[in-house]
């Protein structure tokens, strides 16, 4: 598999922020998955759609066209 370097990046990050919520809630009230959920989930999916977004940029898309006019 061939990433580029916005999707590296994008991973690197997903992975560093889904072991910062996990330290915290490890070491604050012990990892309760109804905490960790909402905290890591979530923002992961919006990160992602951002990416998702982005890389619709370069190519000629539906969404290109509606966003990117």
């Amino acid at each position: 598999m061939n990433l580029t370097q916005l999707q590296r990046i994008f991973i690197v990050v997903t992975v560093l922020w889904i072991l910062v919520v996990a330290g915290h809630f490890w070491r604050s009230s012990g990892l309760r998955i109804s905490k960790f959920i909402p905290w890591a989930a979530i923002p992961v999916s919006v990160f992602w759609g951002g990416y998702w977004i982005l890389s619709a940029r370069n190519r000629n898309t539906f969404l290109d066209k509606v966003f990117f006019c």
